[in-house]
């Protein structure tokens, strides 16, 4: 699975072009705030979907717990990145080093078996939070799938 990180303003301006490929796009905002322009899908661009999802850049350590990403964040995020895996996924922030860098580490880490190009990059200081939590709903994703799968092979 191909997986890019960009920053706010790279995103909207890669959905101001055409593009031959299918992309579905992550888009993290930070709470609270007003985003004159958005990422957007269109015919022309071949952004299929966006998934949107709004958390501060911070991790479990820090004293305030409100506006931290959720479990739930993640599972909304896996659940996305499974029904488009045949896409280039486009991982989303307001700066594109730390929240789109954790959750793009751990897709990658996911489905290609590594995730060393967000750790090993001077760019990316990926967001250890949304890397646990969304290897966690990852898995728990496909386990869920896969239980329902059989359940369904033992009703027949």
């Amino acid at each position: 699975m191909k997986i890019f990180v960009m920053n706010r303003k790279e995103a909207i301006e890669f959905c101001k072009h055409p593009h031959l490929a299918q992309f579905a796009m992550i888009s993290i905002g930070t709470p609270h705030e007003d985003y004159k322009e958005e990422p957007f899908c269109s015919i022309t661009n071949n952004v299929v979907g966006i998934c949107c999802v709004q958390f501060f850049d911070l991790d479990n350590t820090y004293p305030i717990k409100e506006g931290l990403m959720k479990y739930k964040d993640a599972k909304k995020i896996a659940e996305f990145v499974s029904q488009n895996k045949d896409k280039i996924i486009i991982v989303h922030c307001d700066a594109g080093q730390s929240r789109s860098a954790g959750i793009a580490a751990a897709i990658s880490r996911y489905y290609n078996n590594y995730d060393f190009e967000y750790f090993d990059n001077p760019r990316y200081t990926p967001n250890m939070l949304c890397y646990r939590l969304m290897m966690n709903a990852m898995i728990n994703y496909d386990l869920r799938k896969t239980m329902e799968a059989e359940e369904r092979e033992f009703k027949v």
